[in-house]
């Protein structure tokens, strides 16, 4: 009964690219987490002893943010082995690839020094003093508005490259999908070899009934 039931197009997967194609899947997410996570760790300095759990959550999307930057870092590196980069687009990669790698590390700092925050404000008693983990804590956000800079100016070169200079991924022929425009028209390509004869021979017949049924008809 469902044999020859076909699901709509948009309901199915598309194609996962290779790692070298996955740059602009991926490098979105750690941006936005990496830029979340400061949120939650002003929530969690005003909130003080109450706000255990928002700085755990705070933690929490650095962790994966800077775990993401290390990912779209990777990724993008395979991509620039496949980019078709000319002219002054070259220095523009190199700084944006260097900054992606300061990213990482920065953030990785950053993310074990809140650790380091987090559990010490976990160990404090609720009637101690709050005004040396405030301080940290305003070190800290000061620390990483940097940071963010970093992040920033990151994905602004990012952008450079592909909506300024243009830089694409010249994928290898292997790893090309046959596109809609690269398939060939039915309705003025010529027929393949192998059915040229019978593609013949059915037209031969075909013209054949018609002169019967015109010489019948008359």
């Amino acid at each position: 009964m469902f044999k020859d039931l076909t699901l709509p197009q948009w309901m199915s997967l598309p194609p996962l690219p290779d790692w070298d194609g996955l740059h602009p899947f991926v490098v979105h997410f750690p941006i936005a987490l990496l830029l979340t996570a400061p949120c939650l760790v002003l929530l969690a300095a005003i909130a003080g002893h109450r706000g255990k759990g928002v700085a755990v959550g705070g933690l929490l999307l650095m962790t994966l943010g800077t775990a993401g930057a290390f990912v779209a870092a990777s990724t993008g590196r395979a991509a620039a082995e496949l980019a078709d980069v000319l002219g002054p687009a070259g220095p523009v990669l190199e700084e944006h690839e260097e900054l992606a790698e300061l990213t990482c590390f920065v953030f990785a700092a950053l993310s074990g020094l809140y650790a380091i925050l987090t559990i010490a404000a976990m160990f404090q008693c609720a009637k101690s003093k709050r005004a040396p983990m405030a301080v940290l804590n305003v070190l800290f956000l000061a620390a990483y508005a940097g940071a963010t800079l970093i992040v920033l100016n990151t994905g602004h070169l990012g952008g450079r490259l592909v909506h300024e200079f243009g830089v694409s991924i010249m994928m290898p022929e292997e790893k090309r999908a046959v596109e809609p425009s690269d398939r060939p028209d039915p309705m003025t390509s010529e027929p393949d070899a192998a059915l040229a004869p019978a593609i013949s021979d059915a037209a031969s017949s075909e013209i054949s009934s018609v002169g019967v049924a015109s010489e019948e008809g008359t």
